[in-house]
């Protein structure tokens, strides 16, 4: 979960993190500030916050406020958003 942790805060930021920052950069980052500007307008803030929370749970050091593989994927789902692939053949 730690992982997951650290890679979802890296995808939302655009660059990486180091684990032993990560939560701090939580604390004391807003959203806007957090998210990477190529992200922007790609999802709501209800959503991106929603993101950010379940990071921080991934990456908290007590194993017990980890987030269980099944919990983690029930938090993913609603924010979860069709996108539309276009095939192109040659």
């Amino acid at each position: 979960m730690y992982s997951f942790g650290t890679l979802l805060l890296d995808l939302l930021s655009g660059k990486h993190i180091p684990p032993s920052h990560a939560l701090d950069m939580i604390r004391d980052r807003n959203l806007q500030i957090l998210t990477d500007s190529c992200l922007e307008g790609q999802f709501s803030n209800d959503d991106g916050t929603k993101l950010v929370r379940l990071a921080s749970r991934c990456l908290q050091y007590q194993p017990r406020e980890h987030r269980n593989p099944r919990s983690l994927v029930s938090a993913l789902i609603p924010v979860q958003k069709e996108t539309e692939v276009i095939y192109v053949f040659s």
